[in-house]
């Protein structure tokens, strides 16, 4: 019985000395933000807008996961399930570089007031090979394709 309060009181202990510092962190996460220092992401957004790298590298991903399907459909072509393709769509299907260039210009950080008006405004592109995949993969699984947002 004793190990038991004394046990029970050590977990109070690490309580009382970890409360605070959640508690200053969430101070911290609701304090008003400076302006944004965000010069290391300049080169990762110029590199996401205009590398050629970048662009390939795009294609190949959609190429393998083509490549995927049509080996998967080929294999296992008496298998009547349907097929689904699942994706991230932020920054798989859609491009939004320019949002970030935008937060970067502004020398702003990340908020959802300004997140809101970008997708309202709907200028986003898709990244390179993007569309083109899904219109291939949807034809490829012939109509059992479905979108879904979650």
């Amino acid at each position: 019985m004793r190990s038991l309060i004394v046990h029970s009181h050590r977990k109070l202990g690490v309580l009382a000395l970890l409360l605070p510092l959640f508690y200053s962190l969430n101070a911290i996460a609701q304090a008003p933000t400076e302006p944004a220092q965000n010069t290391y992401i300049e080169g990762a957004v110029l590199w996401q807008q205009t590398s050629g790298e970048r662009r390939a590298l795009s294609y190949q991903a959609f190429t393998l996961a083509r490549m995927i399907l049509d080996r998967d459909l080929r294999m296992n072509r008496h298998n009547k399930k349907t097929r689904a393709v699942i994706v991230d769509c932020d920054e798989t299907i859609i491009d939004n570089s320019r949002f970030q260039g935008m937060l970067l210009k502004n020398r702003v950080n990340y908020n959802q007031k300004d997140w809101t008006e970008w997708i309202n405004r709907a200028e986003a592109e898709a990244v390179p090979g993007a569309v083109e995949s899904c219109v291939t993969q949807r034809r490829a699984v012939s109509g059992s394709f479905t979108s879904r947002i979650a």
